[in-house]
């Protein structure tokens, strides 16, 4: 169980797009749900990466990630169009 604080957010290359931190409970509960968002309303032309991240913010231990059929992970991106 990890300690401190983990974060998770989007990025386009090393400018941060969203972000948002959690830290474990005292009762060492290490399941947390989340849901966030980063709305590119203006890209600049030409190709670029954007990447979703979890790290470490802050204290020890190893941040995990898991998924199940029940509980599964989405990563949703759209292509609205121009405008």
């Amino acid at each position: 169980m990890p300690t401190g604080r983990t974060s998770c957010g989007s990025r386009k290359g090393a400018t941060i797009l969203n972000e948002a931190h959690y830290t474990p409970s005292a009762t060492g509960a290490a399941s947390i749900g989340s849901d966030f968002e980063a709305i590119v309303d203006s890209p600049s032309v030409a190709a670029h990466t954007y990447k979703a991240t979890i790290q470490r913010a802050l204290g020890t231990g190893n941040a995990t990630v898991g998924a199940t059929t029940t509980a599964p992970i989405t990563l949703t991106v759209e292509d609205c169009g121009g405008v």
